[in-house]
């Protein structure tokens, strides 16, 4: 009896330790989502008043002049510390927590856009006999291997798990606008939860398919047959998707880590009171 109760001490113990450090690294990842430049200006504004109150007040100043500089520097810097207090506690806090619960969306529509892309370099791959998960290194090469394709030719074209085909490029590309454009408005319906840089690189890709790759609208647009043309444009689309999605698992990493630990606890809670209600039942029967 007595070795269960220290197990059941030593376990309780290590939980909550983790527990601490989980939180711990929640709330770090709230700081680290602050705007860059006015977590700069903390970290300036903290030394500054630390270095006068500490090491500067006991130095006699050179003039008169730089005594009253400091110490209006030193004001300045204190009035900054409690805005940004005031900032942090009211307006980051309540963005940061809307950004965690529009995460999995954000993440699932980001993750469509990609896949949208690494189909259709997938696709060009198929019809080249290429490896389809290699992407071409340059532009130049890729110019190269789009002259060989013959634009006019049916293509298969993966979505999720189906496999379609389309009767020439030109339809598959026009497909590619409609599901992008789809896909670029769901993700602007939450666009207060976006980045400045997603939402670049966000409508980037919208109108990189739509005035250039789909220049026209699923109809060919001149003589030449191959794909040399679009090349160029499905290059930089294919880079910006990849962009897209390294800046999703960079910068949206404090709002992923927290989500996650959100959803692994409200699971953790059902079940703890689905096994208390089971419990309450058998001694109900019993």
């Amino acid at each position: 009896m007595e070795n269960f109760k220290q197990f059941y001490k030593e376990k309780l113990l290590k939980l909550k330790q983790a527990k601490t450090v989980k939180n711990t690294e929640i709330f770090i990842g709230k700081c680290k989502t602050v705007n860059k430049n006015l977590r700069n200006l903390l970290i300036i504004a903290a030394l500054w008043v630390f270095a006068y109150d500490f090491i500067l007040v006991h130095i006699p100043a050179w003039r008169p002049i730089w005594a009253t500089i400091g110490l209006l520097a030193r004001n300045v810097s204190f009035a900054f510390i409690t805005g940004f207090i005031f900032f942090f506690v009211n307006t980051h806090l309540s963005s940061h927590k809307t950004k965690v619960k529009t995460y999995q969306y954000t993440a699932n529509k980001i993750t469509a856009l990609n896949a949208l892309s690494s189909s259709l370099m997938k696709s060009i791959n198929k019809k080249l006999g290429l490896p389809p998960e290699e992407d071409p290194e340059t532009e130049e090469e890729f110019k190269k291997l789009c002259k060989k394709i013959n634009a006019p030719t049916p293509v298969k074209y993966m979505v999720m798990a189906d496999s379609l085909t389309f009767q020439n490029w030109y339809v598959l590309f026009n497909f590619l606008d409609m599901e992008t454009s789809k896909i670029v408005k769901d993700l602007l319906l939450i666009r207060d939860s976006l980045d400045s840089e997603t939402l670049r690189l966000v409508t980037s890709i919208e109108n990189k398919v739509n005035m250039f790759i789909n220049m026209g609208k699923g109809n060919p647009i001149g003589p030449d047959d191959s794909l040399e043309f679009f090349a160029e444009y499905i290059f930089k689309y294919r880079g910006m998707c990849k962009e897209l999605t390294a800046h999703l698992n960079t910068e949206y990493k404090p709002y992923a880590d927290e989500y996650h630990h959100l959803e692994n606890k409200k699971t953790r809670e059902r079940r703890e009171q689905k096994a208390q209600q089971q419990s309450q039942q058998q001694e109900i029967q019993s």
